[in-house]
């Protein structure tokens, strides 16, 4: 994974694209499908407009919308390989500079993005659940609606989500 600050990929026009890709590789470059969906659970999404994801060098005719609003986009269509231009994920903050994020691997992954985003919206989902209950495990009360005597320390809380967000794996 490689990340670009403040880039957003360009793409070439008309006349480049009939001369050809600037440069043919070797290796060809696959979408890593198992790096970018971990990338994706962790992401914190409070912060972002939308992402797209497609090719690096050719964005505008290989890229789709993968997330917008607080919603991702299942049928998102954008080629995930290419012999010359890197699959990434252009991430649009609402109050940072842009970032270019590169998922390469040189080996094709048997996967679709549906399956992906289903997975990546589960384990955001139990991520949410489990902030719910530390937060409430944090503020508990006594029957009677008072504190309760025993306070819980930041370490204490911290272990607690360590060991519940290992649940997730």
């Amino acid at each position: 994974m490689r990340k670009e600050i403040n880039n957003i990929p360009g793409s070439m026009s008309f006349f480049d694209g009939l001369r050809g890709p600037p440069k043919i590789d070797k290796e060809h470059h696959y979408t890593d499908y198992k790096e970018l969906q971990s990338f994706l659970i962790n992401l914190d999404y409070s912060n972002i407009d939308y992402i797209d994801i497609g090719l690096a060098g050719d964005m505008k005719l290989t890229g789709g919308t993968l997330f917008s609003g607080k919603k991702f986009n299942e049928d998102c269509y954008f080629y995930d390989n290419s012999c010359w231009a890197e699959p990434c994920i252009v991430i649009y903050y609402k109050t940072k500079p842009v970032e270019t994020i590169y998922f390469t691997t040189n080996k094709m992954q048997n996967t679709n993005l549906k399956k992906i985003i289903k997975q990546v919206v589960d384990k955001i989902s139990k991520k949410n659940k489990i902030n719910k209950i530390l937060n409430e495990f944090a503020k508990a009360t006594d029957v009677d609606g008072r504190e309760t005597l025993y306070k819980y320390t930041d370490c204490d809380l911290a272990d607690l989500k360590e060991d519940l967000l290992e649940l997730l794996k």
